[in-house]
């Protein structure tokens, strides 16, 4: 299944008993010999400390043993698997870039890998564009997938003198304008097809520029980059050089969105700062971005009885006084309510601002 068009709002809402929803993140051929050593340290805390989740860990535990069976771990850079029978669940996700690795054994799937995954590798669309022709790549995981091309055949500029040059010129002018009108129509259509939100132009500064002038102001406004490149390279190459400018925008972006929050929580509008705000926030459905420091991590706890999150740990719950309170990764359950209630996330890096204030914040609806 491609990740870029995965719905982890479905996955989000996806539970099971306690312990009984593994998930398994892993690089490449590694996996079998991973899982081997770190469910046999997750088996023996069950057993140890809830041996009354230890049937329902065991039963998840073969669902995975026998995807990783059925899968060749030649084809990816990495996997995320998931496994929880009484959620009805077995699933195999292929990465085009390897993750870290990482196993859970909870109530629901860790998402926040294939979070930020998907908000990194956005798909977009790459155009390597001169006056001989135009080469259309959509660019989804990191990886170039379909590819279009738009003949050209502009001829180059000449010298020559008087009406002669003059008469050449308009020649070319319309020409370029023509062709470019053509690719134009064809990145239309695509993004109407796709429904892709940005456009990375690579090339001849002219034919590029002649390209965005084409284009309408609508899809004038998703080019992100308008750079000059050799369009002789390799295709590995033009690939990394669109990657590299698609996420100098992110970076841009996430600094935008940062800036944004702070201004409506120094106003005291629209903007939650700290984890404490933010749970609450998302708790209740308010969120409509989140802000997420890539390397934040949070310790939390989760009560079983009322299922209600707290950015503390705790050994019964404040709200019910049950004491079947299990201690979370706090960043993880944000994700979780935010793809709930369709809110975005955006994992940002180099964000000093955010970074110095707990690593977590929101945009609000209300």
């Amino acid at each position: 299944m491609s990740l870029a068009n995965l719905d982890l709002s479905e996955l989000a809402l996806l539970e099971g008993p306690p312990r009984s929803f593994l998930t398994f993140y892993f690089a490449g051929e590694t996996g079998p010999g991973d899982l081997n050593n770190r469910a046999r340290a997750a088996r023996r805390l069950i057993e140890h400390d809830e041996p009354e989740h230890l049937a329902a860990f065991d039963a998840a535990l073969a669902g995975l043993e026998a995807l990783i069976e059925r899968e060749s771990l030649e084809d990816g850079a990495g996997y995320c698997l998931m496994s929880c029978p009484e959620a009805n669940v077995e699933y195999g996700y292929k990465l085009t870039v390897p993750p870290e690795t990482s196993f859970r054994a909870a109530r629901g799937p860790n998402l926040r890998p294939l979070a930020e995954f998907q908000d990194e590798y956005e798909p977009f669309l790459l155009v390597a564009a001169d006056n001989d022709g135009t080469r259309i790549l959509q660019i989804a995981g990191a990886v170039a997938g379909g590819e279009d091309t738009v003949k050209g055949g502009v001829k180059n500029r000449v010298k020559k003198g008087g009406w002669s040059q003059q008469r050449y010129a308009r020649r070319r002018k319309g020409q370029l304008k023509r062709y470019a009108g053509e690719v134009a129509e064809r990145l239309a259509e695509l993004i109407r097809e796709d429904g892709l939100d940005r456009i990375v132009l690579l090339g001849s500064q002219e034919t590029c520029q002649q390209i965005e002038e084409e284009l309408p102001e609508h899809l004038r406004d998703k080019v992100i980059a308008d750079e000059g490149f050799d369009l002789h390279a390799a295709e590995d190459e033009l690939v990394e050089e669109g990657l590299r400018l698609f996420q100098k925008e992110e970076r841009r972006e996430e600094k935008a969105l940062w800036k944004q929050i702070q201004n409506e929580a120094l106003s005291g509008g629209l903007g939650a700062i700290g984890v404490d705000d933010v749970l609450t926030a998302l708790q209740t459905g308010r969120v409509d971005e989140l802000a997420v420091d890539h390397d934040v991590t949070i310790d939390g706890s989760r009560c079983e009885q009322c299922t209600t999150a707290f950015a503390e740990v705790h050994e019964t719950c404040p709200l019910c006084d049950s004491d079947q309170v299990a201690p979370i990764k706090l960043v993880e359950e944000l994700v979780r309510l935010a793809e709930q209630t369709d809110a975005d996330v955006e994992f940002t890096q180099d964000v000093e601002g955010l970074t110095k204030n707990g690593g977590v914040a929101a945009l609000l609806r209300w």
